[in-house]
């Protein structure tokens, strides 16, 4: 996420009801996860091998960056070949559904 679309987001975590098991683990997944990324002089940046290991991406491995609106998602080439596969199919009635509800 950019710092401005993080923020919104972290607003509407911070504003979950604690009570709720499931929004403290939503709350703890999410700021848990977080890291604040720098880019170096030629726009690169290092993941931490934290994130790397949840996205089973290592050393030397291809990965795809992919743009999802206000963020931008890192996968392993491996892994983003079989989510396209697994979500394929389903794309046409998904797009279907959009289109119902005016999108």
């Amino acid at each position: 996420y950019g710092q401005q679309a993080w923020e919104e987001l972290a607003a509407k975590l911070r504003a979950l009801p604690l009570a709720k098991p499931e929004a403290r683990a939503i709350v703890r997944s999410f700021f848990s996860g977080a890291r604040t990324l720098e880019c170096d002089k030629q726009g690169r940046f290092l993941v931490p091998a934290n994130l790397r290991a949840y996205a089973d991406i290592t050393l030397r491995q291809s990965v795809v960056l992919t743009g999802a609106d206000n963020r931008i998602e890192v996968w392993s080439k491996d892994q983003w070949s079989r989510y396209n596969e697994e979500v394929e199919p389903d794309v046409t009635a998904i797009a279907a559904s959009l289109a119902e509800l005016g999108i």
